[in-house]
């Protein structure tokens, strides 16, 4: 696979920027919620947050995000995309861990 830049549109990047944004605000939510001990809230806005991020990634590579969970097949093709933003394989593999 070639490592094509890409050219976003105003929208684009907006969208991108409102997801990513939603995704911090909700990881500031799991992180009071684990400072005020409801762990299980904690791990649930936390997951979201995850999700909202990965989410974002795959916007801004131009990916169509799976309807399954399982993002096995994407981590590839992802991991030579973000390459080309200077984000390395391990730093990959710890977005994915």
């Amino acid at each position: 696979m070639r490592n094509e830049k890409r050219t976003l549109s105003y929208k684009e990047l907006g969208e991108i920027d409102h997801l990513y944004s939603k995704a911090n605000s909700i990881h500031d939510e799991a992180r009071r919620q684990l400072q005020s001990y409801s762990f299980d809230l904690a791990v649930r806005r936390s997951q979201e947050a995850v999700e909202l991020h990965i989410k974002t990634i795959f916007r801004l590579t131009g990916k169509e995000y799976p309807r399954s969970h399982d993002l096995e097949k994407m981590i590839y093709d992802i991991s030579m995309l973000l390459g080309g933003y200077g984000v390395s394989r391990e730093e990959v593999a710890r977005m994915v861990l």
